[in-house]
């Protein structure tokens, strides 16, 4: 009976630090997000803020250019919110999902109709390949593939190629986007889908990215009860799979 006690007071005292350091993580990642999101409203709102003044007090003429300038900013924190809006209701864990049989490449042709102008202004070429219905909601599947292909037209330099690969896997319906982009180092593919993470963050900064696009696209997918990976080669370009139930 003595060592039954014990074993059962070792096996609480495991479950009480088991506990404890997950609310420690789970406190650490609450600040780590909080500095985060002030560092990403601090920039734009600096710059808006010291224009402004400096118009002002007249140091500066308000001039077009100037005024862009501050609209641009302001247009990076809009961005940001909605991201921010996006990313929460993605995490709320009660997503509610309007599911119908979803044609993955019809989304893809969707999207490269709707980014055709910025694959235009990189000479990026795009291309669809294969066929594949998934069971999901329609909106928040074009969010994920949306993402995705923001997400290579950024870090594919000009001339380069994105490719979006549709196929049956089993029960499952893949979609995948490859690019020759820049790619990805190795120790950082286990951490691009957290939030705020950005492999190169000078770039990112540079082309307005806040790091939350992945994010966005890992809770969607796990919404649908699917799985999202990241492939690369640093130099090679990157490939990210994504898949969903099968219709």
């Amino acid at each position: 009976e003595g060592q039954t006690d014990s074993r059962e007071l070792t096996a609480l005292t495991q479950s009480i630090n088991a506990l404890a350091a997950t609310l420690q993580a789970q406190e650490a990642l609450r600040k780590r997000l909080t500095g985060d999101v002030a560092h990403e409203l601090r920039t734009p709102l600096a710059a808006v803020s010291a224009h402004l003044e400096a118009m002002t007090d007249g140091i500066w003429e308000p001039t077009p250019d100037r005024l862009k300038s501050c609209q641009e900013e302001i247009e990076r924190l809009s961005a940001l919110v909605s991201d921010l809006e996006a990313l929460a209701g993605a995490e709320s864990g009660d997503m509610k999902l309007e599911l119908s049989e979803v044609d993955l490449s019809a989304l893809a042709r969707d999207a490269g109709r709707r980014f055709e102008l910025e694959m235009q202004k990189k000479r990026l070429s795009f291309m669809v390949e294969g066929e594949a219905v998934a069971r999901g909601d329609v909106s928040r599947l074009s969010q994920v593939v949306a993402n995705l292909m923001t997400n290579a037209i950024k870090y594919t330099p000009e001339g380069g190629h994105i490719c979006a690969l549709v196929r049956r896997e089993g029960t499952w319906a893949v979609l995948e986007f490859a690019d020759d982009g820049i790619g990805i180092p190795e120790d950082a593919l286990p951490l691009v889908f957290e939030r705020f993470y950005r492999v190169d963050k000078s770039r990112s900064r540079k082309t307005g990215g806040a790091g939350i696009g992945l994010a966005i696209v890992q809770s969607i997918v796990r919404a649908h009860g699917g799985t999202v990976e990241a492939r690369s080669r640093e130099g090679e370009g990157s490939r990210f799979i994504v898949r969903l139930p099968a219709a």
